[in-house]
């Protein structure tokens, strides 16, 4: 059930989420434990890696919870272990990379999105990872035990994840970051901090599996415009989801993984998956025309 006519952005569009997050079915992304049945170890898992685009706290919700829905957990166990404010340097400084790492065995996947949090600046002066592809390093002291550290590139980051978790003998999908609500002559400002870029690089050299994400979520917005991708999927800033947002976000990362090259992850997609993605997709035109703002709205341009 999905409701999707506002008044007012920053409150209506806040209620509107709590409401849908309450109603919708089937709502399993956020109480696996209620509805998913438990990890199986016989079985294998698809691991999930990122920022707070890929998980997030309620009412806002990363891709990375309601895309088990589209999974046959009787045969891949799905654990989503992405985490909120954290870049690809910081989420391995703070041992989350070792504990999927520590999990990994033959037959595994491990989808890898970050970059919102790998750009320095005034947000992430604690977090940063120096841009690029390269062995440059920074010297520098953590803000939270005050010890001296070592700041590498993004590249060293993502590649580090990449090689080990080939050595385990799982197999690594690089995603580029989704697409902010930030726009541009009409269009959605695709790959704005050059990760995207990064990322098929980094994939490309590794010889794994890349997933354009950015682009596949931003030819879903443009056709709908800046004010009512904003009003559906944008209940704060221009950065997190409400659960609608997400689950278009879910969709579009399947999508993906259907045109990868066998073996993939898709193998273990629900039989239904490929027409349900599609539909989720199509839904977001469909829920747009039903949309009504009032033409004095003016979307906030909060990052």
């Amino acid at each position: 059930m999905r409701f999707h006519k506002f008044e007012n952005f920053s409150i209506l569009n806040l209620a509107f989420s709590l409401i849908l997050l309450v109603v919708s079915t089937p709502l399993r992304a956020d109480a696996p434990s209620a509805s998913r049945p438990a990890p199986n170890p016989q079985l294998p898992t698809l691991f999930i890696v990122g920022d707070s685009t890929v998980k997030n706290r309620l009412p806002l919700v990363g891709w990375g919870d309601p895309i088990a829905d589209f999974f046959d957990l009787g045969r891949i166990n799905v654990e989503n272990h992405a985490m909120a404010g954290r870049s690809s340097r910081t989420f391995i400084a703070e041992g989350r990379w070792e504990t999927v790492r520590s999990k990994l065995k033959k037959g595994d996947f491990v989808l890898i999105q970050f970059g919102h949090n790998d750009s320095k600046m005034k947000l992430s002066m604690d977090r940063y990872s120096l841009p690029g592809l390269g062995e440059e390093t920074e010297d520098a002291v953590d803000s939270k035990t005050h010890e001296k550290i070592v700041i590498h590139t993004f590249g060293f980051y993502m590649k580090r994840m990449i090689a080990e978790t080939l050595a385990a003998g799982a197999m690594p999908v690089v995603l580029s970051p989704v697409p902010r609500c930030k726009w541009a002559d009409g269009k959605i400002v695709r790959g704005e901090e050059n990760h995207a870029a990064w990322d098929a690089e980094i994939a490309k050299a590794a010889d794994v599996s890349y997933i354009d994400l950015n682009a596949i979520i931003a030819n879903v917005y443009d056709p709908i415009g800046k004010a009512k991708i904003k009003a559906l999927y944008f209940p704060g800033d221009n950065t997190h989801n409400n659960l609608a947002g997400a689950r278009l976000n879910a969709a579009c990362v399947v999508r993906g993984l259907l045109d990868l090259p066998k073996p993939s992850a898709a193998e273990f997609l629900r039989d239904d998956a490929d027409r349900t993605s599609q539909e989720e997709i199509s839904s977001a035109a469909t829920e747009a025309e039903k949309l009504i703002l009032p033409p004095t709205t003016q979307p906030t341009t909060k990052s």
